[in-house]
C-alpha cells in the first residue's frame, strides 16, 4: 500500500487493478482521462478516500471488472 498525505492529516487511498497501480506508480497520473474513459470512469476527477476499507472495496470491484488484482495505491 502505497499513501501520500495530502494535508488532510491523514493517509488517503486509492482503489484500483493492478495494471492501473502500476501504470499510476509508473508515470503518475499521466494519462489519467485516457485512462478512466477507456474503463467507463469519471474523466471529471481521480477518486480517493481517507478510509482503507472503502479503497480496498473499490479495488477489488475494479479488479473484477478490469481483471487483475486489487491494489490501493
Amino acid at each position: 500500500v502505497l499513501v501520500h498525505n495530502a494535508g488532510y492529516g491523514r493517509p488517503v487511498y486509492h482503489g484500483t487493478d493492478s495494471e492501473s497501480a502500476a501504470s499510476i506508480l509508473k508515470d503518475g497520473l499521466k494519462g489519467w482521462s485516457d485512462a478512466v474513459k477507456q474503463f467507463d470512469g469519471d474523466d471529471k476527477g481521480f477518486s480517493m478516500t481517507t478510509n482503507l476499507e472503502t479503497a480496498k472495496q473499490w479495488a477489488e470491484a475494479r479488479a473484477k471488472l478490469r481483471g487483475g488484482c486489487p491494489v490501493v495505491v
